[in-house]
């Protein structure tokens, strides 16, 4: 914002900030909740009093001269570019892809129509309308064609590979959305040091290494976060304190909720139940052969026993090794039982 007296005087601290006057007053109110397509709507349609939900929504930015370089040389971005000829069919296939993508902020989808920005369309080298451009800007900045289709499945396979965001075909969260494959690699490998919950300065100093690829991700901070609970108590409690608290938030939400705090705690609950499994998993392959109520010598009798209880069970004092042989041990009474 270019007048800080401005943003002093209405007391805006954080961009950006949605907010609006009151007919009549200087009254300057800030809304309170994600900044959305559907949440801005929402909020003019409630203020005067309208019914907006026929209202057709756009959930893709249009390029032109005015906000075209800001944009588009914006640190971080990862954004898809339709460029397009006036009234072409693909447009509203591509709004369909923002939409349901209209939550992640770790894409962007833009919109440039080539007839009406004649001078902008030469940012691109193509001749052939509709065209989509990948663009990412980081250390090593690209713009490059899309070389796939519109269809659906390989769209969004394209989108889930270059911005790391999961979605269905409806645009709801699948059980992998929040998770960073790397980080559940590093769990995977190292799952009983996070059991043992000892010796993790090794393995925070690699998840942090890892962090350092994933700067715009929040989630990567997140399990780092959750390997230092471990570290820092010692033990596995606070996970599971964890996992609680993030489902108790997802029990309590209701329509007043925002969906992104919706979707957000849902990541969190992929990224733990994950976590969960894996100690569970962990838990179970150390203690299958040493439960306190099953010797493993016993569950294959030897042959020396068997002989033994042979006029018990009915067998014969036979050395045969491939007939099944079926033990009957003694019952346990009442009072002797665990």
């Amino acid at each position: 914002m270019k007048s800080k007296a401005l943003a002093k005087k209405y007391d805006v601290q954080v961009f950006p900030t949605l907010g609006y006057f009151e007919p009549g007053k200087k009254q300057f109110t800030k809304f309170e909740g994600d900044i959305t397509v559907d949440t801005i709507v929402e909020l003019i349609a409630n203020k005067l009093g309208s019914d907006f939900a026929y209202v057709m929504k756009q959930y893709s930015t249009r390029l032109d001269s005015y906000n075209f370089h800001g944009i588009v040389s914006s640190w971080g971005l990862k954004a898809m570019v339709l460029l397009y000829n006036s009234n072409d069919a693909n447009y509203e296939k591509f709004q369909e892809f923002a939409r349901i993508f209209k939550n992640d902020e770790e894409v962007t989808f833009l919109h440039l129509d080539a007839r009406a920005e004649p001078e902008l369309r030469k940012e691109f080298v193509t001749l052939a309308f509709p065209t989509l451009y990948w663009i990412e800007n980081d250390e090593n900045p690209t713009k490059k064609r899309y070389g796939g289709t519109m269809n659906t499945l390989e769209f969004m396979g394209f989108i889930e590979d270059r911005a790391g965001v999961f979605r269905a075909k409806d645009g709801s969260l699948p059980s992998k959305a929040g998770r960073i494959a790397d980080f559940d690699t590093l769990i995977e490998d190292n799952i009983e040091t996070i059991r043992n919950a000892k010796r993790m300065s090794e393995l925070l100093i690699e998840a942090k290494d890892i962090a350092k690829n994933y700067e715009k991700n929040e989630f990567a901070d997140y399990y780092i976060y959750l390997l230092e609970l471990v570290d820092h108590h010692g033990r596995l409690d606070p996970i599971q304190d964890e996992r609680m608290t993030v489902l108790k938030g997802l029990a309590t939400a209701d329509e007043v909720t925002s969906p992104k705090t919706v979707e957000y705690l849902t990541k969190r609950k992929n990224i733990l139940s994950q976590l969960v499994d894996e100690l569970g998993k962990a838990t179970f392959q150390k203690n299958k052969y040493q439960s306190e109520f099953v010797n493993v010598e016993d569950l294959k009798p030897k042959k020396d026993y068997v002989r033994k209880m042979a006029p018990v069970i009915g067998i014969d004092d036979e050395d045969d090794e491939d007939k099944d042989v079926v033990v009957e041990k003694p019952k346990i009474h009442r009072h002797e039982e665990l």
